[in-house]
């Protein structure tokens, strides 16, 4: 029968049946989960500014990586600081080692550049997200002098 406006023919490609499907050791690396909660040598690996949701404020958002030991690799891209409550970052200001003013109170200019590459020690434990488990971390600490 030929072709015509009034006939679709229906082509049925095996090839768009398959997918390969890579998924590196680094990539299973950064998604392991922790055994039980630990402080693990950790950095910043990424970090923007980003709108909230609501669109009235702004937020930080950190990328941290584990940088030494058993867990070395293991991520966690889902770290948030909201400008309405900058309070809850103290423990993290006092890990990356920036100066504290004479009152205890911080006044730090945060961006890529004073960022990215601070190391300290995060508490990292299991939690869940949408009712699977997931990497959380709760608290920040400075990595003790030698």
């Amino acid at each position: 029968m030929p072709i015509t406006k009034r006939h679709k023919v229906k082509v049925n490609n095996m090839a768009d049946d398959s997918i390969v499907w890579n998924i590196s050791e680094d990539d299973i690396s950064k998604n392991r989960l922790v055994d039980a909660p630990s402080w693990l040598p950790t950095e910043i690996v990424d970090f923007e500014i980003i709108d909230s949701k609501s669109g009235d404020s702004k937020n930080l958002h950190l990328t941290l990586r584990v940088f030494a030991g058993e867990f070395k690799g293991l991520e966690n891209p889902f770290i948030y600081f909201s400008e309405k409550v900058t309070v809850m970052s103290t423990p993290l200001m006092k890990a990356c080692g920036f100066q504290q003013n004479p009152n205890g109170s911080f006044s730090v200019k945060l961006s890529k550049g004073t960022m990215i590459g601070k190391k300290f020690l995060a508490h990292w434990v299991r939690g869940t997200y949408n009712n699977k488990p997931v990497n959380q971390i709760d608290d920040y600490a400075p990595i003790p002098s030698e």
